[in-house]
């Protein structure tokens, strides 16, 4: 007989660290300095050189345990969203315990063990529904999804949109997708991952290959940060490129990243949640949640960030989203109908 220990039935369970939860109550109102040592939310070892670059932007896992009357340790573990168990995400565990990541959040669970003939009862769990919701993928550091917010009209989907850090890169060994991370981005369905990267960084990527070898769509759309977005001709064309990949359901979900998904990874999800009428502070918190990644602080209050906002703030319009759809209709000349393709894929209307 197998007993479902962990989680409880019926549960809630929290994907957030304590410093995660600190950083997002904080909010805007939190210090957030440039040279990242005036952070008292986080632990003082943080800027320790022994600890220099841990990474505190992966989320918890759901810790799952059950026991086994019979002692066996090869187990079918079933995950769904659905009671009766149908669509069920199925892994193969060799203990009585299984630390599951990158489950939505604010969403219910079922799941069960099957063992030969024998099966646990069907157990379910809700998942807290905290905002940001991140990720862990083995190899890539800085990955969330860019869905749960509040949008024009409802919510943004889970599950779409991800943004992260480079999923290659030749100076660093510790960036580069591994089996396991490419096992969790086809669990997500990835479909295309968008390199917003310049080319001329492809002196420390390793062949811009990787992700077609692993079955994926790879999209090369430089595109600059900060208030370069709106002046840098070099990349103009290119930006269009980006957000018309966006219009287009067959595309997704999608992956996109810089290097280190924190500047052009953070600017340019700016415009996308923008065009999905998420506020300015919600987006601009997201922004600032890299400064949990080993990529240092992001600071909302810096002169980068705010002269971005005010460039962007210039467009005609009388809201954010408004302003973003000049921005990309205007300036970088998409179609007037781009903006509302992509609302109607990814917000979830209530």
């Amino acid at each position: 007989m197998i007993q479902l220990i962990y989680p409880k039935n019926n549960e809630e369970v929290c994907l957030q660290t304590d410093i995660q939860k600190k950083f997002v109550e904080l909010g805007l109102a939190r210090d957030v300095c440039d040279n990242g040592y005036d952070e008292p939310w986080l632990p003082q070892q943080r800027y320790d050189e022994e600890y220099h670059g841990d990474d505190y932007s992966y989320p918890l896992p759901v810790d799952l345990e059950w026991q086994d009357d019979e002692n066996r340790c090869y187990f079918t573990l079933e995950i769904s969203k659905n009671e009766d168990m149908s669509e069920a995400d199925t892994r193969i565990v060799r203990s009585n315990s299984y630390k599951l990541y990158n489950l939505e959040t604010g969403k219910k669970y079922y799941w069960r063990l099957i063992c030969c003939n024998d099966a646990s009862e069907i157990g379910t769990f809700t998942t807290k529904a905290t905002l940001p919701r991140t990720l862990y993928i083995d190899g890539v550091t800085n990955v969330r999804d860019i869905g749960g917010y509040k949008a024009l009209g409802g919510k943004v989907k889970q599950g779409m949109v991800y943004r992260g850090g480079c999923l290659e890169d030749r100076t660093d060994r510790s960036r580069i997708l591994t089996p396991e991370g490419f096992e969790e981005f086809k669990r997500l369905g990835i479909k295309t991952d968008i390199d917003i990267r310049y080319e001329v960084e492809k002196e420390r990527a390793l062949t811009y290959e990787l992700t077609k070898s692993y079955g994926m769509n790879r999209v090369a759309a430089p595109v600059e940060h900060y208030a370069n977005i709106f002046t840098d001709e070099k990349v103009r064309a290119s930006q269009a490129d980006f957000i018309r990949l966006f219009a287009d359901e067959a595309n997704y979900p999608i992956y996109f990243h810089c290097w280190a998904g924190a500047d052009r990874t953070g600017t340019i999800a700016f415009i996308i949640g923008a065009l999905l009428g998420v506020d300015a502070d919600t987006l601009s918190n997201d922004y600032e949640f890299t400064t949990l990644s080993p990529q240092g602080s992001r600071n909302a209050k810096s002169d980068t960030w705010q002269e971005f906002l005010q460039k962007l703030n210039e467009f005609e319009g009388d809201t954010l989203m408004q302003k973003a759809e000049s921005f990309v209709v205007g300036y970088l000349g998409v179609d007037s109908d781009v903006p509302k393709k992509i609302r109607s894929i990814l917000i979830d209307k209530e």
